[in-house]
């Protein structure tokens, strides 16, 4: 993805408790809940990570940004 627009930070993450009966063991009480538009504006996306899930992609991100430099 070689993009020269600017990226923006836009949003957040919203906390969700899960409401349904737990039917497997790797459900979680919670998740992280993000909205994605794509840079036309017309997509989105509706997404739910674990804590865990968001801490590596973070972790992921500074690495990047780290070998960017």
């Amino acid at each position: 993805m070689n993009q020269t627009q600017k990226i923006e930070e836009v949003g957040y993450l919203v906390k969700i408790k899960n409401i349904n009966k737990r039917k497997f063991s790797n459900e979680k009480d919670e998740y992280l809940f993000v909205t994605v538009i794509d840079t036309d504006k017309v997509n989105t996306k509706n997404l739910i990570f674990t804590e865990r899930e968001i801490r590596l992609a973070e972790s992921r991100t500074r690495r990047l940004d780290k070998n960017k430099q």
